[in-house]
């Protein structure tokens, strides 16, 4: 007789919440089978109703708190209950840095496969909303009004279907919501949102209503928190737009924004493409956008990386100079090095710094902002992290120190087996992903590197994000680094 499964679609369960996984979600069990319940809290009893079963966990909506936990609170974003951008609002803070400090526990230990790890208390945020110095807004038109939106939460997990190559969506779960503020947003940049509204009205009210799952471009909005310079980039597949007769149309958002801001305009392929295009215009007021950290002056293009968090980037700025602590005479490679944000205060107390980054935009930021900062000392390669290591390790680099910074991604396997070659007597990464920071740390540890401390800090509150920082050291096998190539 075939025993009928554990978990059925639309069945209503009740469960009890064992623990948060990554991603934020509550974790409950039925007869042994585990379902994923977001908006849940460990120790409460809920009722859910299953949405999507996968052959191993099933996925269900949070339908009733039946017995709420002492950290349960109330979310303070009326959007929290539709929108995907958040996912531990209804968690007490002390509850979500508790989570984040397991978090990374279980992916050193479980992934990574170290245990006993100095694993220090995380160090949480001073302001937990408010904080964000950028966002990407979709774009929405509903009867001729275009809003500035954010992605819905997918319930049941369910992802963008496509109509295959070059065709529009055709299912999502994933509506588009209108807001009128983000909490975690900066509140100077949320104040621009009723303007812009109208402003992109003017500028794209013509067309037809976008549907509730899709939309038809996107706004990034950026603000230097330490500056209040703000900068905007409108993503249309109206390629138009770029000409120098078209000027006139972009008055309404020039209007809209505060004097001095930097416009750029990037050309989107496809309306509903969820990334901005590759072709970017300057519109209007200065290319870069001023961010000032620590006593250090940033500027930025649109397509640059800098943390999203700028009170906290400047902890971790404390952080990683205080923990590698550079002598007078050292060099510093410096690997994923983005625009300088932890480049430009080593180079305060170095020899030189030698920043590789990939993105173009980074490095020209990059060598701009080591000019305009005094640091002559800090230079730029563009290339990507695992060719340029072979070339520098051929160039007869002696680098003594080395920070990674890498994507969520992690390390390029290759950066991980070139390492050895540079006889840094210290490494310092920077992991905004404990999976990721688990495998790396994996593989060093089996080239014989040593880590000597872990410090989680949280750059992103209301969200299962977490950042880390490792410092590591080579071990007896690696104080000879091989000379073959």
């Amino acid at each position: 007789m075939t025993r009928m499964p554990a978990v059925q679609q639309d069945q209503l369960l009740d469960l009890r919440i064992e623990r948060l996984s990554y991603g934020g979600e509550g974790v409950g069990r039925h007869d042994g089978f585990v379902v994923f319940v977001p908006r849940s809290v460990p120790g409460e009893r809920v009722r859910a109703r299953v949405l999507r079963r996968k052959r191993q966990y099933a996925t269900a909506e949070l339908e009733e708190v039946l017995e709420a936990a002492p950290d349960r609170v109330e979310p303070p974003c009326p959007y929290y209950a539709r929108c995907g951008g958040c996912q531990l609002q209804h968690l007490s803070y002390a509850a979500q840095l508790a989570n984040k400090q397991a978090e990374v526990a279980e992916a050193l230990e479980k992934i990574g496969g170290l245990e006993n790890l100095p694993l220090r208390p995380i160090i949480g945020a001073q302001e937990t909303l408010g904080y964000r110095n950028k966002m990407v807004f979709h774009l929405m038109r509903r009867a001729g009004a275009v809003s500035l939106s954010l992605v819905g939460r997918s319930a049941g997990g369910g992802a963008v279907a496509r109509g295959g190559r070059g065709k529009a969506p055709y299912q999502t779960n994933r509506q588009q919501i209108a807001i009128d503020a983000c909490a975690i947003l900066d509140a100077r940049a949320n104040a621009l949102i009723p303007a812009l509204n109208a402003a992109l009205t003017r500028m794209l009210g013509d067309g037809p209503d976008t549907p509730p799952h899709e939309s038809f471009g996107h706004l990034m909005l950026r603000l230097g928190v330490g500056t209040g310079h703000p900068m905007a980039m409108l993503g249309v597949a109206v390629p138009e737009l770029a000409a120098a007769e078209q000027r006139q149309r972009w008055q309404p958002l020039i209007a809209a924004l505060p004097e001095g801001a930097s416009i750029w305009f990037n050309v989107m392929r496809r309306p509903w493409d969820e990334h901005f295009g590759r072709d970017s215009h300057h519109i209007h007021g200065p290319q870069t956008m001023r961010e000032s950290v620590r006593g250090l002056s940033y500027e930025l293009l649109p397509e640059t990386f800098f943390q999203t968090n700028t009170r906290q980037a400047g902890l971790l700025m404390d952080l990683v100079v205080q923990w590698l602590n550079p002598r007078p005479d050292d060099l510093i490679l410096d690997l994923y090095a983005g625009c300088g944000g932890l480049s430009l205060p080593l180079a305060q107390r170095c020899a030189a710094v030698l920043g590789v980054e990939s993105a173009y935009s980074a490095i020209l930021d990059g060598q701009m902002n080591a000019r305009r900062n005094g640091l002559l000392n800090c230079s730029f390669r563009s290339g990507l992290a695992e060719k340029m290591l072979r070339k520098l390790w051929a160039e007869g680099l002696k680098a003594s120190l080395v920070v990674l910074d890498p994507p969520r991604s992690g390390c390029h396997p290759k950066v991980i087996e070139l390492l050895p070659r540079f006889p840094a007597r210290e490494l310092l990464y920077v992991s905004c992903s404990p999976p990721t920071l688990a495998r790396d740390l994996k593989a060093l540890a089996a080239l014989g590197y040593e880590v000597i401390e872990v410090q989680p800090l949280d750059l992103f509150p209301q969200t299962y994000h977490v950042e880390c920082l490792v410092r590591l050291r080579p071990g007896p096998a690696l104080l000879h680094p091989p000379t073959g190539g």
